[in-house]
């Protein structure tokens, strides 16, 4: 018997259809259950190995990855307590009242004792005052390349004070000498002008030049510069009308700016600290720090972080307004570019390592640690306002008098 080929059937379209369906979810129903690591693409957007939170070495398609290189700073915690300005202690009673009017200015303070005519050290202005910054620094970085302290560089010893725009008043170099002179010739003191202020932007803050140049008010300009010098550079930074009380060396114990022994990375102190119920008629802050005078090491994180912040928030107000600066913007100066960005990133960075709450930091009377910060009690940097506990500026612990000349109001 002849046995016939049977015809090749042909199969329906539709049919084939769900197969290939049916394959692709089975595949991706494999991938997704083996897959250990991210696939690297082709196209060099990927980085070359991806390091697991643990930090042990992962392996992708066979090959081992090595563990991530050793953190220069730990990575950044959730704080502890949120930044909160309101706290629960209640407000002061009687009825609300204006803060006392600052003190009027001190005499201006006598040279150190026992500090020979003419040793005090030079004050550097003009061209010289950004290379000069960077030679003071490389060389404390270089003296303290052993040292034992827990910031890797601490604080230089040398003062910055800031004046942008026409020619300073003499009223400018006041305190700008007493710094010098409190200071037996070993601290240099270095007033900042425009021209310098325009090379250290330039060379290290070239993303944020346009819009350093683009800020509506001087003192905008110079509270920023603050903090990019004391990013670069390091230092104590003090206002025009910051006037030294005594020399640094008197100052509390691991927060000397230059000291051998120092182990401070950030040097703060308390400007604001009240219960009045109205206290934010008055101050952008329950609890606020001084931005007058502030002392940093190189690179400190803190300090980045309140240039990030600032910077974020000018740009935000700027594209509020439709690419025009609005028209009350002398009144959010505090708040965009003075102490309110400086408290804020202080005591979020702080709050990493320890409570900075008000019901915790209301009425401090001794210097606060948190891992390298010092804040300094408020009559170290605030003394003789005559309210929230500040005492005279004979003080022993009075190390800094704002004279508060309001002269960026005026800009």
């Amino acid at each position: 018997m002849r046995t016939h080929a049977q015809p090749t059937r042909k199969r329906d379209p539709t049919t084939l259809l769900v197969i290939l369906a049916v394959a692709a979810l089975v595949f991706l129903a494999v991938h997704t259950v083996t897959k250990g690591a991210p696939v690297l693409n082709g196209g060099g957007d990927a980085p070359a190995a991806i390091v697991s939170e643990t930090g042990c070495a992962t392996t992708t398609g066979g090959a081992t990855r090595p563990p991530p290189p050793t953190r220069l700073y730990p990575p950044p915690a959730p704080n502890r307590v949120p930044v909160d300005h309101h706290s629960g202690v209640p407000a002061s009673s009687g009825p609300p009242a204006a803060p006392p009017s600052p003190p009027p200015p001190a005499a201006a303070a006598p040279p150190a004792a026992g500090a020979p005519p003419g040793s005090a050290a030079p004050s550097i202005e003009g061209a010289d005052v950004y290379r000069r910054a960077l030679s003071l620094r490389d060389a404390h970085l270089a003296a303290s390349a052993n040292s034992s302290t827990s910031h890797p560089a601490g604080i230089p010893g040398m003062v910055h004070s800031i004046w942008l725009g026409g020619s300073p008043p003499a009223t400018a170099f006041t305190c700008h000498a007493q710094w010098s002179s409190l200071n037996d010739g070993t601290l240099p003191t270095l007033m900042w002008r425009d021209a310098d202020a325009d090379a250290l932007v330039r060379e290290h803050f070239p993303h944020l030049a346009s819009l350093y140049a683009a800020l509506p008010k001087p003192v905008m300009r110079a509270d920023w510069l603050r903090l990019m010098i004391l990013a670069v550079v390091g230092g104590v930074y003090a206002d025009i009308d910051a006037c030294p009380l005594k020399p640094v060396r008197a100052w509390p114990a691991g927060t000397v700016p230059g000291g051998a022994n120092a182990t401070a990375g950030l040097v703060v102190g308390v400007e604001t600290d009240t219960t009045r119920a109205d206290w934010a008629d008055w101050y952008s802050r329950q609890f606020q720090l001084c931005s007058w005078t502030v002392a940093a090491a190189p690179g400190h994180p803190a300090v980045a972080a309140m240039l990030h912040a600032t910077a974020r928030k000018v740009r935000a107000t700027f594209r509020e307004g439709g690419g025009r600066w609005p028209a009350d913007i002398t009144k959010r100066i505090v708040e965009l570019t003075g102490p309110a960005v400086v408290t804020d990133e202080v005591l979020r960075y702080a709050g990493t390592f320890g409570d900075t709450r008000f019901e915790t930091m209301h009425m401090m009377n001794e210097p606060r640690w948190f891992d390298d910060v010092a804040i300094l009690p408020i009559t170290a940097f605030s003394p003789g306002i005559g309210h929230m506990g500040a005492r005279e500026i004979g003080d022993p612990e009075a190390l800094v008098q704002h004279l508060f000349y309001g002269t960026w109001k005026g800009n």
